[in-house]
């Protein structure tokens, strides 16, 4: 028996031996890779009023007075990844009128947005 534990032992150490082997070739070869990728997303509430203010300032003709909302229902949707060249549409309604506003996430560190013309929901 105390034989069988030492080869079970010596065996288990080779192949140890043998992983860290295996593990320090891909490592020290460029092969491995690890990526961690925090994804950012933006408030609901905060985008819906960054949206409606970029929207007001850069196309005055549109007139939306205001809008309403809460965490559940505000224009814009939620979990909006902040990463470059994502899109997204948000809808505001002001007297019984539809408009949707496409948004452009223009830089992933800080968050920057831009925001196409609004359109009138005709349908």
């Amino acid at each position: 028996m105390q034989m069988f534990l030492r080869a079970v032992t010596a065996l288990s150490a080779v192949v140890t031996a043998a992983c860290a082997v295996i593990v320090a070739v891909v490592v020290v070869s460029g092969n491995a890779t690890v990526q961690v990728d925090n994804l950012r997303t933006f408030d609901r509430m905060e985008l819906s009023s960054e949206v409606f203010d970029l929207g007001r300032a850069r196309h005055p003709g549109w007139r939306v007075s205001g809008w309403s909302g809460g965490p559940d229902n505000a224009p814009c949707p939620g979990y909006v990844a902040i990463r470059e060249g994502t899109t997204f549409t948000c809808t505001f309604e002001d007297e019984g009128k539809k408009w949707t506003v496409r948004g452009h996430v223009k830089d992933s560190y800080g968050g920057e947005l831009e925001v196409d013309e609004p359109q009138l929901v005709t349908s």
